[in-house]
């Protein structure tokens, strides 16, 4: 079932597994401001609906934002998901190494600082990643 659509983000829920699905956008510094309207559109369905497990795929998607915008982005996001019931996060990993690691720079401090108050996991394929959360 889709929650929400915009030009950035599809939230499709399976209320049978309790997964919503999110396919990570291609970002550039032109969509900030709308990728700020579709992160609390995302936080409102997971609050509303009470959902307890996420899978974000962003396998292909590309990220164009400098440093100083898109971390702050992020941090807000993950420390936001605090105020939610969510209790797993899956992620598909990005086929770009180099922004691969600058996402794992950004969860090994999110990790130090204890912003999560959930598991995550992150996977190779989408498949994998459902197989997890549905434990």
């Amino acid at each position: 079932m889709i929650l929400y659509q915009d030009s950035l983000l599809e939230l499709d829920y399976d209320a049978c597994t309790d997964v919503l699905y999110v396919n990570w956008p291609n970002l550039t510094e032109a969509n900030v401001p709308y990728l700020n309207i579709a992160i609390d559109e995302l936080l409102n369905a997971i609050k509303h609906y009470d959902i307890k497990r996420l899978l974000i795929d962003s396998g292909t998607s590309h990220v164009d934002i400098p440093e100083e915008i898109y971390r702050p982005i992020v941090f807000s996001f993950i420390n936001r998901l605090k105020s939610t019931r969510l209790h797993r996060m899956a992620r598909v990993v990005p086929e770009n190494t180099w922004r691969e690691a600058r996402l794992q720079g950004y969860t090994h401090q999110m990790q130090a600082e204890n912003m999560f108050s959930y598991e995550t996991g992150e996977f190779s394929s989408k498949d994998q990643a459902l197989a997890w959360l549905k434990q």
